[in-house]
């Protein structure tokens, strides 16, 4: 249609919700009004929806059809989203989302690609709700232009971009953490976490959490989403929240330089990643160790056999319960608890020196960054900052 070469063309797509669908239909009018051709794509179950509102054939409802009656050139379209009309997506919404998320993607690129193909003289570009995850993807294959409508508040939006900034520099106090730990007895409390890349079995857990059951210890537990290699998202032992809610916390995350600095917190039995590692020195935490992988086996050697201010959970590729509690209730309490701690206090001591203004870290680092101020002062170009 070579009449329409170089009018640009809106491919709008809301997430299915009235608070998100009527900015977008506003945007639609606003937009055809000034000459652009638009096409409307509704999820196939909201068109219903309003089909059934109205009270007439699911093929008669058409929001735009007053607006094209005044000439402006709106498109009205539906696209499935996996489902049956009759699921209830409102009582289902984790199922009904997750699909959205996984599979509504592909649905979309399909009506794009014949959209553009039934008529390539348009200058087509994609308006989709910033909700989605997945339309940079799909303006980048076909080359278009890519619209991100947000409908709700700046502040909001600010917000959910720096989420993860906000986390990590301590906005979002875990409050029923921090309120348990003030409530235990000073060194009382095992912080139990494997980090966020690593994987266990279920057997492994199972022990673990028997292990603290038996031992009636204070814990805190974070145990992330996946953690299980199975992929099962049934984590623990059925029953198992219930029976140590008064003295055990299951957390999916915490703060955790927040956690081991509070002085409730006696030991940390944790995968020794070295960040984790290095978090459980800096606050004078002593570790049970139970590496997975990679740099953490070694690190491993490093706080049991040179600073000695932890110990091995178990020998062996897998973990025992009556071998597990024996060394946790050694661990937790006794002469033994006292040294570790010792020892890991003189750990933290260096390493708290090592960052005044003339410890060895902040020289090192001050060296780098001055050096960079003068032409040619790095003769190979390659820095290593450990």
């Amino acid at each position: 249609m070579a009449e329409n070469r170089g009018k640009p063309h809106a491919i709008m797509i809301s997430v299915p919700y009235q608070g998100h669908i009527n900015p977008f239909v506003n945007l639609a009018l606003k937009i055809a009004s000034k000459g652009f051709s638009v096409t409307f794509v509704h999820f196939e179950f909201v068109h219903h929806r309003l089909s059934k509102a109205h009270h007439c054939n699911k093929t008669q409802v058409d929001i735009f059809s007053e607006a094209r009656e005044s000439g402006l050139d709106i498109r009205y379209t539906t696209i499935g989203d996996g489902f049956p009309l009759e699921f209830n997506r409102d009582a289902n919404y984790d199922e009904f989302w997750g699909k959205v998320l996984r599979e509504f993607p592909a649905r979309v690129d399909e009506f794009v690609r014949k959209t553009i193909e039934s008529d390539p003289y348009l200058l087509h570009f994609l308006v989709a709700d910033t909700v989605f995850s997945w339309p940079a993807t799909v303006a980048e294959k076909y080359n278009l232009v890519n619209v991100s409508l947000w409908t709700e508040p700046a502040l909001v939006f600010s917000l959910a971009y720096h989420l993860d900034l906000l986390r990590e520099n301590g906005h979002f106090p875990c409050k029923d953490c921090t309120e348990w730990l003030e409530s235990k007895p000073p060194g009382s409390v095992l912080y139990v976490s494997f980090g966020s890349f690593v994987h266990t079995s279920r057997q492994e857990i199972e022990e673990n959490s028997l292990c603290c059951l038996v031992l009636q210890l204070h814990f805190i537990w974070v145990v992330r989403e996946g953690i299980l290699s199975s992929g099962d998202t049934n984590t623990m032992p059925d029953g198992y929240k219930d029976k140590v809610k008064d003295k055990g916390l299951i957390i999916p995350w915490s703060n955790q330089i927040r956690v081991l600095s509070n002085p409730a917190i006696g030991g940390f039995l944790t995968h020794n990643g070295w960040n984790s590692t290095i978090e459980s020195l800096w606050c004078g935490v002593p570790m049970i160790c139970y590496p997975f992988l990679f740099d953490q086996p070694t690190n491993r050697k490093l706080v049991v056999d040179d600073w000695k201010c932890g110990i091995n959970l178990c020998d062996e590729t897998s973990v025992d319960r009556k071998e597990v509690a024996e060394k946790i209730k050694s661990f937790m309490s006794g002469a033994a608890s006292k040294r570790f701690r010792q020892e890991a206090t003189k750990v933290k001591t260096i390493l708290h020196h090592a960052l005044e203004v003339d410890g060895s870290s902040e020289k090192k680092f001050r060296s780098i960054y001055q050096g960079f101020d003068r032409e040619n002062s790095f003769q190979n170009k390659y820095i290593l900052i450990n």
